[in-house]
This record gives C-alpha cells, sequence and structure tokens, in this order.
C-alpha cells in the first residue's frame, strides 16, 4: 500500500521566485475611496468629475509580476438579455499589497470589445463628455457605426483622445442624440473584488498576497447579480 506523499512546502522566497518564474507583467493601480461616495451608502456620485463615476481615484500605474489563475469566462441567461463574468485570481509577491477597487491590468493581454454604445454628444451637466468606453485605454479603435447602418473611419471621421474618449474633428459624424457602436482592442484591465484581498503570514513573515478580481465591464453586472 503506498504511504501519501507529502504536500509540498514552498516558503515565502521560494514562491516570490516561483512568481518571477511563472508569472506574467501587470500594471497595478492602487485606489483610494473617491470623496465624492455616500457616507450612508458608500455609493459614488455618477457625474463626480475625479473619478467619473466609479467611486475611486487610482495611484499612478506600477508594473509588477503577478501569477494569474482560475481565470473564468461563461454566460449566464437570464429572462432577457444575457451576461457575461470575467474573473481570475493574482497572487502578488510578498510585501506587494493591494486594496479594495484597485485595478490590476495583465500587460501583454488584448481583448476585443465588440458591446458599447454610446450617444453622440452626451455630456454633463457641466459639460464633460461622456463619450468614453469603459476600459481606461483603446490601443486599437476597429470600426464605429451608428443606429442607421452608417460607417464611420476610425483616425480620420472619429479619433481617440485621452486613452479613451472619442471625438469627432470633421462634420462627418452622427447627428447628435444617434447611438453608435464601438468596437475595439484593449488591455483587459480588472478590478480587486470587495473583501477580496488575502494577506497571508507564516512564522512571522510575509507570504504572497491572493486577490480575487473581476473584469471592470462586468463589475456592474455582477452587482446586479447579486443584488437580484
Amino acid at each position: 500500500m503506498a504511504l501519501p506523499q507529502p504536500t509540498p512546502h514552498l516558503t515565502p522566497s521560494e514562491l516570490d521566485n516561483f512568481i518571477d518564474d511563472h508569472g506574467v507583467s501587470v500594471d497595478v493601480e492602487l485606489a483610494t475611496l473617491c470623496p465624492c461616495s455616500l457616507a450612508r451608502t458608500g455609493q459614488p456620485l455618477a457625474m463626480c468629475r475625479l473619478c467619473d463615476g466609479n467611486g475611486a481615484i487610482y495611484n499612478t500605474p506600477v508594473r509588477v509580476k503577478a501569477l494569474l489563475t482560475s481565470r473564468e469566462y461563461r454566460k449566464n441567461f437570464i429572462e432577457v438579455g444575457s451576461w457575461e463574468t470575467g474573473s481570475c485570481s493574482a497572487t502578488f509577491k510578498s510585501g506587494v499589497l493591494v486594496p479594495d477597487g484597485s485595478r490590476v491590468t495583465p500587460v501583454f493581454d488584448r481583448t476585443v470589445i465588440n458591446d458599447e454604445i454610446l450617444t453622440r454628444g452626451a455630456a454633463t451637466p457641466k459639460a464633460k463628455s461622456l463619450e468614453r468606453v469603459r476600459f481606461p485605454e483603446i490601443l486599437t479603435l476597429d470600426r464605429v457605426i451608428d443606429q442607421d447602418g452608417v460607417d464611420y473611419i476610425p483616425g480620420t471621421d472619429v479619433v481617440v483622445s485621452n486613452l479613451h474618449y472619442l471625438t469627432w474633428p470633421t462634420s462627418t459624424k452622427p447627428a447628435e442624440g444617434k447611438r453608435y457602436v464601438v468596437r475595439y482592442v484593449t488591455r483587459p484591465t480588472y478590478q480587486v473584488m470587495a473583501n477580496q484581498p488575502r494577506t497571508r503570514r507564516e512564522n512571522e513573515t510575509n507570504v504572497p498576497t491572493y486577490v480575487r478580481l473581476l473584469r471592470i465591464d462586468r463589475v456592474g453586472r455582477q452587482q446586479e447579480r447579486d443584488a437580484a
């Protein structure tokens, strides 16, 4: 009868070396709660100029190594329509602390987004444009087509500004109030889920931190699902 094998045990330094050898480069933007958030509910103001309504202000990205595992991409059908949930786990090296709401972007990952509907001329009451996509950066703008089926030429009729805003430099553009769809390539950005960062210690030594991540374009949909 074979004896059970002992579970392999890695020291924190060995885990750090494993992350260096097998992890991927990610840009981490540490989050700070935006002052616009309501004290009673924690909900941000939709038109806040500091956080664009997402409830957090972000530090300049810092590039580190992380081990990404348990990536999930599943579609959940509901009574009307459907949504897709993208999540994964990340393990950072010892001493790297990532608070709730922080953003994590794998440097070399690419994904095509094809479900963004914007409205021409949409803006806040203080005239800040709302013609922006959910992800922080558009790498390639593939196609823009309005509700009448009119195609616009990326880079000529419509251009990207401030990384993820769309502007219309010529007279060739949809009428004010017209809806249009944007297809673009971006790096998938994830948000650290609330109450998920886990700092671990062993023998008074920091062990690599584990967090759960949810792709930022799925955060609102997950919250709706949890509340249902």
